[in-house]
């Protein structure tokens, strides 16, 4: 009698099949070649990968070379288990500027030297980041007080995702390299202004990966945050005070949000305050607030109205886009 010979077990892949097994237990699947559709992005980050292993063997010298060996040690990072491990001199020297490389700005220069400050880049997080659909933008609001915003050689890196539906309460991946918010830039200021890859409608959200790179190459956990569309209200003027200080007198408008995604110009904005024609002349924000300095021109009678042109992109409200016309008749101190 002859007894058939049965296989409980098997991995490996025999001609096109492949045997395995899992959870339920042996399983047979055709094989497959896995393709590599190698795009311009993928292909950046490569070459990036390559040019600092490349520099690691032939442009550091022995010191450098150790220098990052100290930093790793240091600075371990957090494995899948959680727990902290010395990731090596090479693979810190490549976290810290395949980054860099990526941005291709030019003032974000590959790091060489390992910074004897033994920490990360830390910096104050980002808790609110709005998508503007009328543009295809997003916009974080950050820290304009970190370190970094004022460093030479500093930046806070983006990366953003397609749009997602607003069940999505999570994206792990992939992220796609978007813009750099460069530190020491005079035009800086929040909320930041980051393309969106994709195009996107409302009532969708994308997800936000950032991280700092600081000029002595030190890199910063990443954080991860949806930009979601919102609606905005015209923004209410809470207060307007006078400043006769100067070589004319001013007038200061706080108001209870942030009016346009782009800052105020004289040319844009109109006041008139108490039958007195008013110049924009500067701005300033805290806390999400926008306090703005008006000069006092001529006279012109008719009630209190703050309004500016419409029409433009750079003339639309921060969140959804809608032109913000006027806001008239409250008081001034």
């Amino acid at each position: 009698m002859t007894v058939p010979l049965t296989l409980t077990q098997q991995s490996g892949s025999v001609g096109e099949t492949v045997y395995s097994r899992n959870q339920f237990g042996p399983y047979v699947r055709d094989r497959t070649v896995p393709t590599d559709p190698a795009t311009p992005l993928q292909v950046a980050v490569r070459d990036a990968l390559a040019q600092c292993v490349t520099a690691w063997r032939t442009a550091l010298t022995a010191t450098e070379r150790q220098g990052w060996d100290l930093y790793a040690h240091a600075v371990r990072k957090r494995t899948a288990l959680g727990t902290r491990a010395n990731a090596g001199g090479l693979a810190m020297y490549i976290r810290a500027n395949v980054p860099r490389i990526q941005a291709a700005e030019p003032s974000l220069p590959r790091v060489d030297v390992a910074s004897t400050l033994h920490t990360s880049a830390p910096f104050t997080p980002v808790t609110r980041c709005v998508l503007n659909v009328n543009d295809d933008t997003v916009h974080p609001f950050f820290a304009e007080s970190d370190a970094w915003s004022t460093e030479t050689g500093a930046a806070m890196l983006f990366y953003l995702s397609a749009p997602k539906p607003l069940t999505r309460n999570f994206w792990a991946g992939p992220y796609r390299y978007a813009a750099a918010l460069l530190g020491s830039d005079p035009t800086l200021s929040t909320p930041g202004t980051i393309p969106l890859p994709v195009a996107a409608v409302l009532g969708e959200r994308a997800f936000l990966h950032a991280r700092v790179t600081r000029s002595d190459g030190r890199i910063s956990e990443p954080f991860r945050l949806p930009a979601d569309t919102e609606t905005q209200a015209a923004p209410v003027p809470l207060s307007a005070v006078f400043i006769p200080a100067g070589p004319r007198p001013r007038i200061a408008i706080t108001y209870n949000q942030l009016i346009a995604r782009q800052p105020p110009t004289a040319t844009n904005w109109t006041a008139r305050f108490n039958s007195l024609q008013l110049s924009f002349l500067s701005r300033s924000i805290a806390d999400n607030v926008l306090t703005c300095i008006w000069q006092i021109l001529a006279l012109q009678p008719g009630p209190n109205v703050v309004s500016y042109s419409a029409g433009t992109p750079d003339h639309r409200g921060l969140l959804n886009g809608v032109n913000v016309a006027a806001y008239a008749n409250f008081p001034v101190s």
